[in-house]
């Protein structure tokens, strides 16, 4: 679990229309991104297209190898995505 050393979490939520929650949301994760370590699997809501921040780089690099291994069809598509 990557980024247990934050010391906050910042839930933002929005429902309704992606291209609409988006253009609510960006702004603020601009506005926190300087302080930003990363993002919580647990509260990344909403479609995989939005992977970027979920974890370390070493984290990431080792999910990529699994999935690589395990999955190479990449049939386990609808999650937020590991790939290489």
């Amino acid at each position: 679990m990557p980024y247990r050393e934050g010391r906050f979490l910042v839930p933002l939520l929005t429902v309704g229309e992606r291209a609409r929650a988006r253009a609510l949301m960006d702004p603020a994760f601009a506005l926190l991104a300087p302080v930003t370590m990363g993002r919580s699997l647990n509260f990344a809501l909403g479609a995989g297209d939005r992977s970027e921040g979920l974890y370390d780089a070493e984290t990431r690099k080792r999910l990529a190898e699994v999935k690589s291994r395990c999955d190479p069809a990449n049939l386990f598509r609808g999650n937020y995505d590991v790939s290489a």
